[in-house]
């Protein structure tokens, strides 16, 4: 087999271990909300709804806790003994989480739950994984283009797991089924993804890095990634940046639950939009043009219609409009979102790619933790609070990358000139 071709196998692999991760946060977000705030949902919170919002902000935000301190450690570890290993492990660890969720579920045992999501969130550090992976297979031509078809498999992963975790959870479909069916389905896929990497997956990295791992490597690689001067800029837009994705985003499901009174079916097939919507962008837009712009550019001329499509989403009124400006959400963002990772991942050296992906997916868990936890009693008090919150972050976010990198980029982002840059 060519090097080419063994090269678009593994990319292929690695677009089902991003698609397989995702599915499993689609099916979380989409159940949860109904578990919890449904009358007759499965939670012993009681029926103080303000009281139920802050236990759903606390478990959306336990798995990206659980995720911030295994993040850094697993990426790390990747650079020293390669991608497989470490992908195994991570598989193997997030099939056990699901199968204790889907019991804890079922028995209604909220802290046993509590327990799987952060499990499930330690080993949730294969998405960084996946990310060097792909940086390991990839030139500079290329690597933009190839991290936009990971960011296609979230939003395949987003056509796909809101929309199951919505029927399989709905009993009028099938009698048997209930909220813990969802998270035995995803256990499965798990199951699955495991054999194959087992089996088919061959080594990417060529030269494996010496390094020590402790568990608090998650606050270190944050407090590395700020000191480090070509990279804390990019760090701190990118910490802002993802605070307000993730405020908007994780709340998403229950504005639409809420406001609109749209079932877990319903929700699940606005999320599928919303990932096709991602899917095609990434695919069919974003990978052919990024060759051509710069990772910089991608950023700045994208974000502000992301940071406006936030905004109007929460002023909807119609069903029409949550389309419209879902649509100019994910559109937008399949740039900026590549545009921003390649920007960071082209300040790093070539063999420590697998750790500063492990930065960003730390400085990540930490700000989606932060967001989650802090947006139920934020949704508490008004269902428009998160949206709202989510727009001004991302446009923060916009205004100080072009504040902190106007000069930067036309003297340090010497591997993004290699491209034609529009």
């Amino acid at each position: 087999m060519s090097k080419q071709s063994r090269s678009k196998l593994v990319v292929a692999y690695l677009i089902l271990i991003i698609l397989a991760d995702f599915i499993g946060l689609g099916v979380s977000v989409t159940t949860f909300p109904a578990l919890l705030l449904k009358p007759g949902g499965a939670s012993p919170a009681g029926p103080d709804e303000a009281r139920q919002l802050v236990i759903l902000g606390l478990l959306l935000g336990i798995y990206p806790l659980g995720q911030f301190f295994g993040a850094a450690i697993l990426g790390k570890l990747s650079d020293m003994r390669g991608r497989k290993p470490l992908l195994l492990w991570t598989l193997t660890g997030t099939l056990a989480a699901f199968v204790v969720s889907a019991i804890a579920i079922r028995d209604g045992n909220l802290l046993l739950l509590f327990v799987s999501r952060a499990i499930a969130g330690v080993f949730a550090g294969n998405v960084a994984i996946a990310q060097a992976s792909m940086v390991d297979i990839s030139d500079e031509r290329s690597k933009s283009g190839n991290l936009a078809l990971l960011n296609a498999a979230m939003g395949i992963s987003w056509i796909i797991g809101p929309p199951v975790g919505g029927i399989l959870s709905d009993s009028s479909v099938v009698s048997w089924f209930t909220y813990s069916t969802p998270f035995w389905a995803e256990a499965c896929l798990l199951a699955a993804m495991s054999v194959v990497t087992l089996v088919l997956f061959k080594e990417t990295l060529t030269t494996p890095a010496k390094a020590e791992i402790n568990v608090f490597a998650g606050l270190q690689q944050i407090r590395s990634a700020f000191a480090l001067p070509k990279l804390r800029l990019a760090f701190l837009v990118w910490a802002v940046f993802v605070a307000g994705w993730w405020l908007f985003e994780s709340y998403l499901p229950t504005y639409l639950q809420q406001v609109f009174h749209y079932s877990p079916a319903r929700v699940g097939a606005f999320l599928g939009f919303m990932g096709t919507t991602f899917t095609v962008t990434s695919i069919f837009v974003v990978k052919p043009l990024s060759a051509r712009m710069r990772p910089e550019n991608m950023m700045r001329w994208f974000l502000p219609g992301a940071a406006l499509a936030v905004a109007l989403l929460s002023f909807a009124e119609a069903t029409w409009q949550l389309h419209a400006a879902i649509f100019l959400f994910v559109f937008t963002m399949g740039f900026a979102l590549p545009g921003l990772l390649t920007t960071i991942s082209n300040f790093a050296n070539k063999d420590t790619q697998g750790q500063t992906m492990g930065m960003t997916a730390s400085i990540q868990a930490l700000m989606t933790v932060l967001a989650m936890m802090s947006g139920g009693s934020l949704f508490s008090m008004s269902p428009y609070v998160t949206g709202l919150g989510g727009a001004g972050l991302l446009l923060g976010s916009w205004l100080l990358f072009n504040v902190t990198f106007r000069e930067r980029t036309t003297t340090e982002l010497a591997p993004a000139a290699a491209t034609k840059g529009a």
